[in-house]
């Protein structure tokens, strides 16, 4: 009977995998034909602090409520079944250029969670004429297939506002995402976990601005988390991701990070991390530092962006909160 249910969990993994792979050919080869203006990059800024200090990359964390827009299946390895998140990233070189995110999940049980999530991305004020603004919904479902594995697929709209002077106007596209997480806590060695996901976003329709037309970011990540508990009240968290950049032609590019977070006594963290990317892309290489506090049910976290001459990756300040049940 074991041998049996070895081999299904390894069947379903292979259509998984299939499944995947199948997405990612058919938008490579699709992207051969075609080269169009990259849209709404507002998707592509971080969503939480404890990742944004990690060196910007989401990772797998327990109880996050920002996994929406990252890797929704790992809610469900949670044993908090409910969490509410906000985010604020404000930028210092860009005046009221800030990105407000609201995330959550609920797991309705044991192998099926639910998850929702919004951001709000304000740009600066143009002139005295208008002020860009642009917006997305996040919704997300998750199943757990073996108690190590589990898949998740977001639908997402979006709606995109750059003001008529520029002639786009307003704009509006849907995406999706499908993504599958694996997390193991070695048995030979107690409560060492590693956490590893992979996650294809933002394919989907083209954003239309009148008779125009422009593609979204679409990217693979894949994320990586090694547990390694000290002792009960010292605990570290060491990330490494990597990510993948593919459309839209001529703006694809690779990016990583790693990073380091030291937790104490379950109430307070440091964390520092360090990104690389493509700066004419989009993707900077820059240093960023973090700490975060957990009181009772409530967490607080902190980060901030330095290390890079580039005005575009520096003087970044991310602020999330959040509460957990």
């Amino acid at each position: 009977m074991k041998r049996k249910t070895t081999l299904q969990s390894l069947s379903i993994r292979g259509h998984v995998l299939f499944v995947l792979l199948a997405v990612l050919l058919n938008v490579s080869a699709n992207a051969q034909s075609v080269t169009e203006t990259p849209a709404v990059p507002f998707l592509e800024i971080d969503t939480d602090a404890r990742a944004a200090g990690l060196g910007g990359i989401p990772g797998l964390f327990d109880a996050n409520a920002y996994g929406i827009f990252s890797h929704p299946a790992f809610a469900l390895f949670s044993s908090q079944h409910f969490g509410l998140g906000t985010t604020l990233s404000a930028r210092k070189n860009l005046k009221d250029g800030n990105l407000y995110t609201l995330g959550s999940y609920y797991n309705l049980n044991k192998n099926n969670g639910l998850a929702i999530g919004v951001r709000y991305f304000s740009h600066p004020q143009v002139q005295a004429q208008y002020k860009p603004t642009e917006a997305a919904i996040d919704l997300a479902y998750s199943r757990r297939i073996t108690e190590q594995l589990s898949l998740s697929a977001t639908l997402r709209y979006i709606y995109s506002d750059l003001g008529d002077s520029q002639d786009f106007g307003k704009g509006s596209g849907v995406g999706a995402d499908v993504g599958i997480v694996y997390n193991n806590i070695f048995s030979q060695v107690e409560r060492i976990r590693w956490s590893t996901g992979i996650v294809a976003s933002n394919f989907g329709s083209k954003m239309y601005y009148g008779a125009e037309r422009y593609t979204m970011p679409f990217s693979v990540r894949w994320a990586n988390t090694l547990h390694l508990p000290i002792s009960e009240n010292h605990v570290f968290n060491l990330v490494l991701n990597a990510g993948y950049r593919i459309l839209p032609v001529g703006f694809s590019a690779f990016e990583g990070n790693v990073g380091l977070e030291y937790n104490l006594y379950g109430y307070g963290a440091l964390r520092a991390g360090y990104h690389i990317g493509h700066p004419e892309k989009g993707l900077g290489n820059f240093f960023s530092l973090g700490a975060g506090v957990t009181f009772s049910r409530l967490k607080m976290d902190v980060a901030y962006r330095m290390g890079t001459t580039d005005e575009s990756f520096k003087n970044i300040l991310f602020l999330s909160l959040g509460v957990f049940f």
